[in-house]
């Protein structure tokens, strides 16, 4: 009787939980749904402007919130819930917080209640100096009291690096070798300019920056053009490009250039090597000219410059506010893996971890599988060699969930991350915990010189500043590997208990697009193993990829690999859904009369939809012009909304079209 009993106990909690996940999916679906009908403006005509059409009601619906589009939204959500998270952790005893939390509640606690003086930039260079026993010379008591003999450009610039300064004279990085993807390199580049925050502003900006170290307001200007006139000869230098080098040894980079390059390194590894050292050398020309240049420099314009940068670079890595949302933007920038680990463990169930897993893997490999069939049908009429390379980086491409290491344990990882990371508590210095983090970001990126590169599907990647903060998918170019931020996994993005086409159309296009950024012009080059490939670039040399390419950039951008991803994700993800093979379901939904095939492209434009007024585009096209030129080149769109050919602006007589 018992053992009857027990079963149709547990026959009633199953019914329950079904009911309940019907329950919860049909919230999801109907509410997904009302949001995108809000935004669509029926007076205009989809075939016409679908931007209009799809998103013309989109800045009325979000006139009062605190973002401008649906990445920032996400974003948005993501530090709300922080927030919350570092109120409960204020509640808690100290003795019941582990080892992250209570870091990251005292680097939240810093940034909230350090004195004002412990932000400023002087600060930051008194705890900063070029040398042990030498100051910057606008701190010495008189200008001619500075030993410009001590100053060693190439020793503090090395110095600064170890808090991230990587584009100042020389570009330094860790990356994998050119010519084996396996194993990293330091690499030595020329620096780029193209970034506004990678040069100085103009005279008046810098004088003013001068004048708050103290440099009276006369000298500050005559100084602000100087370091401008030697940027732009070193901007000058940096423009002429020729050809990359092999592998050197730290001896002969010291013979070619002048340079005392052995002492640089020392300072950057925090150890000593031998001459025999090599690195990855781009562009020697440039620094013979350069230290050719700085040879015949006043010393102290030059340190001058190298504080002014290190002072841009710094605000670079901070919001240099106070207030609650700015720290936690703070938080996310100098501590990205700690963040994660308490997203993970706060904001996921273990059982609901696990299925968010499953539903993003389960998407992605289907992304695969579909683009294994384009490339099957070899519409390029690529060799068999080719469809080789392809076929086997497809397959080695793998993803992320979180930035955090697949074959590690996450809390171990990360409490290693962070082992140095002690508050100067209770004296709160928001300098000198920043430069500790800072600190660390370097560290961790220069261990990767200690093994050979991992596999992808166990890799990670220390983020720059600005994906830090964002919830949005990234492809690594050399690892072959897309990131997927725990931030994104929540609607209006990902609804775990929504409809598939939801999923597909949103999520899907946005790890289409991602994927696909490894098979178009900046990335075909590379293979599986992030090696650069002479296979791949005969690819893109050849008439049909380069004939492709002049089609989609008929309408002239400076951004064409992210219009080829896009142009190409769409036609991924749509094919993922409905394509042959497709293995999810065809049948009408309930909740909606609007067609499966309507409601996939009145979803994909939610990612583009926004308050264009309020959006800076960096790296890409305007939102407006980017949903545009996608769903022109794609017939399914033209078809499902009865656009006619040659007549309306969303259905011209010619397409492009990659794989």
């Amino acid at each position: 009787m018992g053992t009857v009993k027990t079963c149709f106990l547990l026959f009633v909690a199953l019914l329950i939980g079904i009911e309940s996940e019907a329950k919860s999916q049909n919230n999801s679906n109907d509410q997904l749904l009302n949001t995108i009908l809000s935004y669509v403006n029926e007076s205009n005509n989809a075939c016409e402007d679908f931007y209009q059409y799809a998103c013309g009601k989109y800045k009325h619906v979000h006139k009062l919130d605190p973002f401008s589009e649906i990445t920032t939204r996400t974003d948005y959500q993501v530090n709300q819930k922080f927030l919350i998270l570092m109120e409960q952790l204020s509640r808690r005893p100290q003795e019941s917080l582990t080892i992250v939390e209570k870091q990251v509640w005292g680097f939240y606690q810093t940034c909230r209640l350090a004195p004002l003086t412990t932000r400023y930039a002087k600060h930051y260079l008194e705890l900063v100096q070029p040398d042990k026993n030498l100051s910057w010379p606008q701190f010495a008591e008189q200008s001619q009291d500075w030993r410009k003999d001590d100053f060693k450009w190439m020793e503090t610039l090395a110095r600064l690096r170890r808090y991230g300064l990587f584009n100042v004279l020389i570009r330094v990085k860790v990356l994998e070798d050119q010519l084996d993807g396996t194993k990293y390199m330091i690499d030595i580049n020329r620096p780029n300019f193209a970034a506004k925050s990678e040069r100085l502003r103009g005279p008046l900006r810098t004088s003013m920056m001068l004048v708050q170290l103290g440099v009276s307001t006369e000298s500050a200007q005559r100084l602000a053009i100087a370091l401008k006139k030697f940027e732009i000869a070193v901007r000058d230098l940096a423009e002429v490009e020729d050809e990359p080098n092999d592998d050197l040894t730290i001896k002969k980079l010291e013979r070619l250039t002048g340079g005392n390059w052995r002492r640089y390194m020392e300072i950057l590894l925090g150890h000593t090597i031998s001459s025999n050292y090599k690195v990855q050398i781009q562009n020697v020309n440039y620094f013979v000219q350069l230290i050719n240049l700085i040879n015949f420099m006043d010393s102290e314009l030059i340190a001058s410059y190298l504080m002014l940068r290190f002072v841009m670079h710094i605000q670079d890595y901070t919001m240099n506010s106070n207030d609650e949302i700015n720290c936690i933007k703070d938080l996310r920038i100098n501590m990205n893996f700690a963040m994660n680990l308490l997203y993970q463990e706060h904001f996921f169930e273990p059982r609901q971890f696990a299925k968010y897993q499953h539903e993003v893997h389960l998407i992605f490999n289907q992304i695969r599988s579909q683009f294994m069939h384009q490339v099957k049908q070899n519409r390029l009429r690529l060799k068999v060699s080719q469809r080789t390379m392809i076929t086997e980086k497809l397959i080695e491409m793998n993803i992320n969930i979180g930035n955090l290491p697949k074959n590690l344990d996450h809390k171990t990882f990360v409490q290693n991350v962070y082992k140095d990371f002690v508050l100067p508590f209770p004296h709160w210095d928001y300098a000198a915990s920043h430069l500790k983090l800072l600190e660390i970001r370097t560290h961790q990126w220069l261990l990767q010189l200690n093994s050979p590169a991992p596999m992808n599907q166990f890799m990670f990647y220390v983020a720059d500043t600005e994906s830090c903060m964002s919830s949005t998918p990234y492809y690594m170019l050399r690892q072959n590997l897309v990131i997927v931020p725990y931030g994104i996994l929540q609607e209006p993005v990902f609804g775990l208990h929504s409809h598939d086409i939801f999923k597909v159309s949103l999520l899907g296009f946005m790890l289409a697009h991602e994927v696909m950024h490894g098979f178009v012009d900046g990335g075909i080059v590379y293979d599986a193993n992030g090696s650069s490939s002479d296979v791949g670039a005969g690819i893109q040399e050849s008439y049909r990829f380069e004939a492709s390419m002049d089609c989609m950039n008929r309408n002239e951008t400076d951004y064409l690999d992210e219009r080829m991803a896009d142009i190409t994700g769409i036609r991924l993800a749509y094919d993922t859904y409905f394509g042959p093979g497709s293995t999810y379901s065809q049948e009408q939904p309930k909740f909606t009369e609007i067609s499966l095939r309507k409601l996939f492209f009145l979803n994909f434009a939610q990612f583009f939809c926004g308050d264009l007024n309020y959006i800076e585009f960096e790296d890409h096209d305007s939102d407006d012009m980017r949903l545009r030129q996608t769903l022109m080149n794609f017939s399914p769109f033209a078809e499902v909304y009865g656009c006619r050919e040659g007549r309306d602006a969303m259905h011209p007589r010619d397409k492009c079209r990659l794989w």
